[in-house]
């Protein structure tokens, strides 16, 4: 599959597919057609030819879609690809005033999420993840750059692979820093936000005993528990195993209580259903903002490196990967390692500085 999500929607609900987009880039490989068609390319034959290639369709149905052409034609040739090739059709249904639009012909008995003017983004995250699981290996489920792809440049612009390295990086963080900024700016009247930062121990042993594809499947897991730790937590996978997470209006003590929650769900998750002997554990770190100014891209940093300051600071993991025993008793609740901290209430403007694929190796 050259994309997981091919994105069809009315020109009028460009707001929500942008959304969307913005949801689903940093993880899958999304193709929407006012980002994924470069200048010269086929216009009709580039999106045929995505569609095709894609895993799954997102149709974004409104009181528009009746009269949007091009839609339906997307929508007819995704109910055609289901038919013949694993293809999942999702459509996701805008209802401004309450009442479901007419559902096209062909989708009437597909189960729909509905956006109205209360929805919340990551319970349609969520949903469209569930959709994918049952299929979840043409989904990739790969983590940070690895389903990132960066603007063409020419060749003149890199002087070295480790420019080039550079460019993509800066490109990724700002990608990070603006998923969270749209976050706060849609919860600005909360003032306070908890950012936590979550490290996979030990994740390098982990992929080299137990192989990539478990690996995967560990960090999918993982991303699987944070959602649905918290209904309105916002996740983005950074640069390897590390994930950090926004909790608008939540408080710093509230915050220890969902992160030793989610700790612990995860501690005691049925690993072994991976791989014999196989046991995770995370260290979390955690911070608290509060501002009664605007927030900026600069404030949605130091919320991320001050949570990373004290995941990095927990210490070396509690057990050894190469536990084997499959009549080991599970863990009481009551005995998991707890391993969250603050990070500090200040940071540096160096410590600023560092880009953040640094802060994640």
């Amino acid at each position: 599959m050259e994309y997981h999500v091919f994105i069809s929607y009315p020109h009028e609900e460009f707001d929500v597919a942008k959304e969307i987009y913005d949801l689903l880039s940093g993880r899958f490989k999304v193709f929407m057609d006012k980002y994924s068609i470069v200048p010269g390319a086929d216009w009709t034959a580039e999106i045929v030819r995505a569609q095709q290639k894609s895993a799954m369709t997102i149709a974004i149905v409104s009181n528009n879609t009746k009269n949007a052409c091009y839609e339906k034609d997307e929508i007819t040739r995704a109910i055609n690809l289901r038919k013949h090739q694993k293809h999942v059709i999702v459509p996701i249904v805008v209802s401004c005033d309450g009442s479901v639009p007419d559902i096209p012909f062909g989708l009437q008995n597909t189960q729909y999420i509905l956006i109205d003017k209360n929805y919340d983004m990551a319970q349609v995250f969520a949903k469209i993840t569930q959709a994918m699981r049952p299929n979840a290996a043409r989904f990739g489920f790969s983590p940070g750059v690895d389903c990132y792809s960066p603007p063409e440049h020419t060749p003149s612009t890199y002087n070295s692979r480790i420019d080039q390295r550079q460019i993509e990086d800066q490109i990724r963080e700002d990608d990070i820093l603006n998923f969270f900024l749209r976050r706060i700016q849609r919860y600005s009247y909360k003032k306070t936000f908890l950012f936590a930062f979550l490290d996979v121990e030990k994740f390098t042993q982990l992929n080299t005993i137990y192989g990539k594809r478990c690996a995967d499947n560990v960090l999918r897991a993982i991303e699987e528990l944070i959602g649905e730790s918290h209904e309105t937590l916002y996740c983005h996978r950074l640069f390897a195993d590390e994930f950090c997470m926004l909790i608008p209006g939540c408080k710093v003590d509230e915050g220890l209580r969902i992160m030793e929650d989610l700790q612990e769900s995860i501690y005691l998750y049925g690993w072994h259903s991976l791989a014999d002997g196989l046991r995770v554990s995370t260290s979390i770190g955690i911070s608290e903002m509060h501002l009664d100014k605007e927030y900026t891209k600069a404030d949605v940093k130091e919320g991320i490196v001050r949570a990373a300051i004290g995941c990095a600071t927990i210490g070396d993991i509690l057990y050894s990967l190469h536990e084997k025993d499959d009549n080991e008793p599970r863990v009481p609740k009551s005995k998991f390692p707890r391993r969250i901290k603050k990070g500090p209430k200040h940071v540096t403007q160096a410590q600023l500085d560092r880009p953040l694929r640094e802060r994640c190796s």
